[in-house]
């Protein structure tokens, strides 16, 4: 009988790690029941792929059902899996996708998750809240950088004049 086993990390059951974004890559997307309403969804293994908890895996699914597609939208949105025509047709309320097309595009997408830990029967556990838009921080960062450099040069090129008001 053997004496040792080989343990893997976060691979089921309940999983907690510390609320925060990490980087994920979604794992093995599918096209599901849900449980108790019997409703569609989709369900992955979203794993962190850096940091002390690389590895780590966390059951998520998403909702298809009219009311829920928000989130949906949000998380495709969030991870960049959208086109620019396609959000074009998203703000007009005419974009369509097909759940196998959505399951398709999440199979090893990566981004940023935001996780938070939740008691569920006593025990804590971390969940998916949704996805951070990564591209906001860096275009703030740019654009911020970029009004500077607009300013300075205004500054340079022209004294602005003040027009009073009377008292």
């Amino acid at each position: 009988m053997p004496r040792s086993v080989k343990l893997v990390r976060g691979t089921g059951g309940s999983v907690n790690i510390p609320g925060g974004d990490y980087p994920v890559i979604i794992v093995d997307p599918k096209q599901d029941r849900a449980k108790g309403s019997g409703k569609p969804v989709i369900v992955a293994s979203i794993r962190v792929t850096e940091g002390k908890y690389k590895g780590t895996a966390l059951t998520h699914s998403w909702s298809l059902q009219p009311q829920a597609m928000w989130r949906v939208t949000n998380d495709l949105l969030a991870l960049g899996l959208l086109s620019g025509d396609e959000e074009e047709q998203l703000d007009a309320g005419e974009l369509e996708l097909d759940y196998r097309e959505i399951v398709e595009r999440l199979d090893s997408a990566e981004g940023t998750a935001a996780i938070f830990s939740e008691k569920y029967n006593g025990v804590d556990r971390s969940k998916i809240s949704g996805f951070v838009v990564e591209s906001e921080d860096e275009d703030e960062e740019n654009s911020d950088d970029d009004e500077e450099e607009v300013e300075e040069v205004e500054e340079e090129e022209a004294p602005v004049a003040v027009k009073k008001g009377k008292k």
